[in-house]
């Protein structure tokens, strides 16, 4: 911390952390420590489940970084799978619902799930439209062979 502030001393940084650690600890901030790693526990899972499904399905030959230059940036199928694993997660963490009887396990489950079934189903309605924003599959980029050393053969003195 006594980095961020360069000019305070030492002990000035320890007395404003101890004094304001005091006035934390007087709100009994453990009391909600509880509810927010369960909330953790809950709503992060369901963003592995997707990356997961998502790299089985569509990126094991690598992902095209020229791809993130068209197409939404934000895509609502993702939002869609991570809330409905979330909810899923609180269903199963007050025992309404239970795939597994973890609830974290549940909320990976099926964000990753659901998230497959949404591209699915968007990819096998798309019928060849390339600008639809719900595609997890970038059409294809056309590649032309440009004139230069690597396109005649010819060697640059270069290692790479």
């Amino acid at each position: 911390m006594s980095s961020l502030v360069p000019k305070a001393r030492k002990w000035q940084v320890s007395t404003a952390l101890g004094a304001g650690a005091a006035v934390l600890g007087s709100f009994d901030a453990s009391a909600w420590l509880p509810n927010f790693l369960l909330f953790l526990g809950i709503a992060a899972p369901p963003v592995a489940g997707i990356i997961i499904a998502d790299f089985i399905l569509y990126r094991r030959n690598g992902h095209d970084t020229g791809a993130l230059s068209y197409g939404s940036a934000v895509r609502l199928p993702t939002f869609v799978a991570w809330a409905g694993g979330a909810v899923v997660g609180y269903l199963s963490a007050y025992g309404m619902f239970s795939l597994t009887h973890i609830p974290s396990i549940d909320s990976l489950l099926f964000g990753g799930l659901l998230y497959a079934l949404i591209t699915a189903l968007a990819t096998t309605t798309r019928h060849e439209r390339t600008a639809w924003p719900f595609s997890p599959v970038a059409p294809p980029l056309v590649r032309t062979r440009e004139a230069g050393p690597r396109a005649t053969g010819r060697s640059t003195g270069r290692l790479c």
